[in-house]
């Protein structure tokens, strides 16, 4: 076998199940409830009784949502240096909590990543064995709240996720050392397992876009261009549609997966 393209919804089935490892996260002080409050929009607009899908488990607890001081603005001009010593403190904290995953979100780091990255270096040295996601290599975008729900969901599902991914390699490895093995991503193109494990959130809706692009396919071989596709397993069914033919993305602001806003297109 040269070439092996896996398409997995081991990613999707830990959110909609809520299997997600422990989760902390590290962030800008004041912006530790950013998560939980999210934005205006509501799925019933006009009722205050309604639980709201992505607080309800919470992905990361507030307890383990831990505020260090900080503070870059646009530019990406640092208005407040990365307070260290709080950092470890924080990470301190998070490891006595038996945390299996860290999310790092700051303010602005897409803009200028350095406080980011000193986190990440500290992480590495006092928890080398925690899975790490951080915002501005995950989503490196404007408006915080995706951002962070992003990065959030990319450490909770990362431990699960990338013990699966290394199995599989490892597996493959074994019976055909020279395969060529990629993952599906949710984009329609493929990563490497190193990548899919860096950013698992690229693979959750990856199922169906690989539903939708066969689909085509298949319609196209016997002569039919507009294509509804449906996709069952055991946990969820997946609908896909391509009118003429064609893909559509939607917006990076607009998808969410089990109730949690999650940039990936």
């Amino acid at each position: 076998v040269e070439q092996l393209l896996h398409g997995t919804t081991v990613a999707t089935n830990i959110v909609l199940e809520r299997t997600g490892s422990r989760t902390g996260m590290i962030t800008t002080r004041g912006f530790r409830d950013l998560i939980y409050i999210g934005r205006h929009r509501r799925p019933k607009t006009f009722s205050i009784y309604q639980d709201l899908p992505w607080r309800e488990p919470s992905l990361v607890e507030r307890r383990l949502r831990i505020p260090v001081s900080e503070r870059i603005v646009p530019p990406g001009v640092v208005h407040t240096p990365l307070d260290e010593a709080e950092v470890r403190a924080a990470v301190a904290r998070l490891r006595a909590e038996n945390v299996d995953a860290v999310a790092v979100c700051f303010l602005f780091s897409f803009l200028n990543p350095a406080h980011e990255q000193r986190v990440k270096e500290i992480l590495a040295e006092e928890m080398p064995d925690t899975h790490v996601s951080i915002s501005h290599e995950v989503a490196p975008q404007h408006r915080e709240y995706e951002r962070f729900s992003t990065t959030a969901l990319n450490a909770y599902i990362g431990p699960k996720t990338s013990r699966y991914l290394r199995h599989m390699h490892d597996g493959v490895g074994a019976v055909a050392p020279d395969t060529d093995f990629h993952l599906m991503a949710s984009n329609g193109g493929t990563l490497t397992v190193e990548g899919a494990i860096s950013r698992p959130t690229q693979l959750l809706m990856s199922g169906p876009v690989a539903g939708i692009i066969g689909g085509i396919a298949v319609g196209r071989a016997v002569g039919l261009e507009s294509v509804i596709t449906l996709d069952v397993g055991g946990t969820s069914a997946d609908i896909g549609v391509a009118p003429g033919g064609q893909l559509r993305m939607k917006h990076l602001y607009d998808t969410n997966i089990g109730g949690y806003d999650v940039m990936v297109p």
